[in-house]
């Protein structure tokens, strides 16, 4: 990850945070913004990357405000839960558009 793209992320955390109001996504536990975890639904591995890019990888849907222990409560893998994934994808898909 160069400087640049780490810069982005943060960024891309932080506004995340704020409109989560600092809060999990799935328990509603309060978190500081350094506990605060930026997951991936439909996971960021290599083989997604390629087939949706990154431009839908690191979709704002696609992402979630966390703790350490909701984190794996976000996965949509695309392998397990194709319906989901597909209707997450066409959402996203749409919000570019607009």
């Amino acid at each position: 990850m160069t400087a640049c793209e780490k810069i982005e992320a943060m960024e891309q955390k932080e506004r995340m945070y704020n409109q989560a109001r600092g809060r999990c996504k799935y328990c509603n536990k309060a978190l500081t913004f350094g506990d605060a975890q930026l997951a991936h639904r439909i996971p960021k591995h290599k083989k997604y990357l390629k087939k949706y890019g990154a431009v839908i990888i690191h979709h704002p849907l696609n992402m979630v405000i966390t703790c350490d222990k909701c984190n794996s409560k976000a996965l949509l893998d695309p392998a397990t839960n194709p319906i989901q994934a597909t209707e997450l994808v066409e959402e996203m898909w749409q919000d570019m558009e607009r």
